[in-house]
């Protein structure tokens, strides 16, 4: 009984740390308390917002926090409680006196349904309607000629399904090799930023229709590692990675960014290079490619010939790219798999680390804590959330071979 016991105390204490985990790398708030306020469990999104430790939060401490946060969350049980309080006056008073008012008898009697025919709209429609079955070859003949002229002077008109916006923002997608660190981002985001003011600066009497001295260029931002927050309804933001960047632009005539697109494409190509950049205007629908050619290969059903598969996959990829390059309009042509980049592999003594208690997860995640680091909080500084990781010293992991003693 006391090993049928542990085994259910085992199964369920390893449930509870998956579910913790899962909550944990939700992107959203999430926690539970009681019924009078107090705090009983939150996940690392709160933490890393909050700026504070776990312990400083659990119970009444999320009520003693200071600064913009605090208030933040001070506030959030006094709007509730106001917006309800609100939301039954309006209930409780407006709601049934607008019934009142809506459901109440006409004052005049109601019409009858052969009164209404001989008046009103509803009079004037059913005379329209009874010419028009009296001159049913005529009407029908008329539509005919309706339909056409509509189809002519639709055949003239020029046609897009989603046409782009004009607005006076657009934005450039920054892409660099896979195995790029965060430094390398950095300065390709800042030497695209150099291009665009150039380019801006050099066009602002040809692109732009206002004559004004103030300058073309309002303003412009960067997120470096990953997208900025969503500020255009069909724009998904990217995922934090350390080879993105997005830099937003934003100018003062918004019939100036259609001009500007293709000469910002040009000399982003001719100065940037190593770094794969896509200038892209604001559009009405999420179709971020409008032309794709997708190719697939065999690597999903047989495992054992996937070095190949991608090999012949990236022949057909170059040689379709070398057609579709010589078509008329091309502008941008992208694939999404990259040049390809170098990757260690760590292979793990099942035995030795069965006899150490160690999993596989307990090997990745030191791992990856020593090269890449791992987050132990947040520092706030004003309205700035500054990540804290820990890692090894650089002269610890600069080479291959100490991955051995990590």
């Amino acid at each position: 009984m006391s090993e049928t016991f542990q085994r259910a105390v085992g199964t369920a204490l390893n449930g509870e740390q998956s579910f913790r985990e899962v909550v944990d790398s939700m992107p959203a708030f999430a926690w539970c308390a009681s019924a009078d306020g107090k705090l009983e469990y939150l996940n690392r999104r709160i933490v890393d917002y909050t700026g504070e430790g776990q312990e400083n939060l659990v119970g009444f401490g999320w009520a003693m926090l200071t600064g913009n946060t605090g208030e933040f969350l001070r506030s959030l049980p006094i709007v509730m409680t106001a917006a309800l309080l609100c939301a039954l006056v309006v209930a409780m008073t407006f709601v049934p006196l607008l019934g009142y008012y809506i459901q109440r008898p006409p004052r005049r009697k109601e019409l009858t349904v052969e009164e209404k025919r001989q008046r009103g709209f509803y009079g004037f429609y059913n005379r329209l309607v009874g010419r028009a079955i009296q001159h049913r070859w005529l009407v029908l003949a008329g539509s005919f000629v309706f339909l056409l002229v509509g189809g002519f002077v639709a055949s003239h008109l020029k046609q897009q399904f989603f046409p782009e916006d004009v607005q006076y923002w657009f934005y450039l997608d920054i892409w660099l090799p896979n195995d790029v660190p965060l430094t390398a981002t950095n300065d390709a985001a800042l030497k695209a930023e150099q291009v665009v003011r150039q380019v801006i600066e050099g066009s602002e009497r040809t692109v732009s229709n206002e004559e004004s001295r103030k300058h073309l260029l309002t303003s412009m931002t960067s997120f470096i590692g990953g997208g900025g927050p969503r500020f255009w309804f069909s724009i998904s933001p990217e995922a934090p990675q350390t080879n993105y960047a997005q830099v937003i632009v934003q100018v003062r005539d918004k019939e100036a960014t259609l001009k500007l697109i293709g000469p910002l494409q040009a000399e982003l190509d001719k100065q940037v290079p190593g770094a794969w950049i896509t200038v892209r205007q604001l559009q009405t629908n999420p179709v971020e490619t409008p032309v794709e050619i997708l190719i697939s290969g065999q690597a999903d059903v047989d495992p054992q010939t996937e070095i190949r598969d991608i090999r012949t996959l990236r022949t057909l990829a170059s040689q379709a790219m070398d057609l579709v390059r010589q078509s008329p309009g091309v502008a941008v042509l992208r694939d999404d798999w990259g040049p390809d980049s170098l990757q260690v592999r760590i292979e793990i003594d099942p035995d030795r680390a069965n006899l150490v208690g160690i999993s596989n997860a307990d090997v990745a995640n030191s791992s990856a804590a020593a090269i890449s680091g791992a987050p132990v909080g947040t520092f706030k500084e004003g309205n700035k959330s500054i990540p804290i990781v820990a890692r090894l010293r650089p002269q610890d992991r600069s080479q291959l071979s100490q991955i051995e003693s990590l």
